[in-house]
């Protein structure tokens, strides 16, 4: 059995699934959409993808949670 990187279960995008499916090609929207589950995770600590054990299932999304912040309101 092949490892799977750590990258593509952590942030993967429904572009790179449809592209491991060899239904499309890559694109920008990838990229974009993995930096918005970056910034998530660097605000929040918190990845917004639902975990899976099939890499090539389709995406699911949990509500990104409350930005603790250290002075004034909360970000919500």
């Amino acid at each position: 059995m092949l490892a799977r990187p750590l990258i593509v279960v952590l942030f993967r995008t429904p572009q790179l699934i449809e592209y491991a499916k060899k239904q499309k090609q890559l694109n920008f929207k990838s990229d974009i959409f993995q930096l918005g589950l970056v910034f998530a995770v660097i605000l929040t600590n918190n990845n917004p993808l639902i975990p899976t054990d099939n890499v090539l299932s389709t995406i699911a999304l949990n509500p990104v949670k409350v930005i603790p912040i250290k002075y004034g309101d909360e970000i919500v």
